[in-house]
């Protein structure tokens, strides 16, 4: 009587023609409610570890910008204390045009090679910028 009661609070029943044993009754294991613990868990720690993916990902999609405009600096003459014609005298510009500093050559310019009239051309028109 005690495998009967047992069997009937737990509400199963034992199959018609045989004697059950408290041996035989399969009960859910804990291997597999640790089992279907540990797969919950993962599922819910991969969604919360993928919003911020998702939002790093989506983000240049849906972010407005502001429209850049340009921005006036001013008139050329109040800009000439800036040009290097203002500061050396034409014979040197054109020195320092053919063979440039090595911080210039550093900060990516070349040797200008023109023969001596194109030369004072280009002179003669940095001088006009002032």
């Amino acid at each position: 009587m005690g495998t009967a009661r047992r069997q009937t609070d737990l509400g199963l029943r034992p199959e018609s023609g045989r004697k059950s044993d408290p041996e035989e009754i399969a009960f859910p294991g804990r291997r597999s409610f640790l089992s279907v613990l540990l797969g919950v868990g993962t599922v819910t720690m991969g969604a919360l570890l993928s919003v911020p993916l998702a939002r790093f990902t989506l983000y240049p999609l849906f972010a407005r910008t502001t429209e850049t405009k340009w921005s006036d600096l001013g008139a050329v003459k109040e800009l000439s204390s800036i040009t290097i014609g203002a500061t050396l005298p034409p014979d040197k510009l054109a020195g320092v045009l053919r063979h440039p500093t090595e911080k210039m050559t550093a900060g990516g310019m070349p040797p200008v090679n023109v023969t001596d009239e194109e030369m004072t051309a280009l002179v003669a028109y940095l001088d006009s910028l002032k």
